[in-house]
């Protein structure tokens, strides 16, 4: 995922960034929550998947 940092940085602080990636290396499952609205959870949680990522 490091390669898409260019993608995370728009829609994530650098300090969630690395939160990121740490919980992916260790294999922790990230939650994605937030209000219902147009706040591009989906394609964010489709793009985690996308990668492998433990939801």
């Amino acid at each position: 995922m490091e390669h898409d940092y260019e993608y995370l940085q728009n829609i994530l602080s650098n300090h969630d960034i690395d939160r990121l990636n740490i919980a992916v290396k260790v294999g922790s499952p990230i939650i994605v929550e937030g209000p219902q609205d147009l706040t591009r959870k989906s394609a964010f949680v489709k793009y985690l998947r996308s990668h492998g990522v433990l939801l």
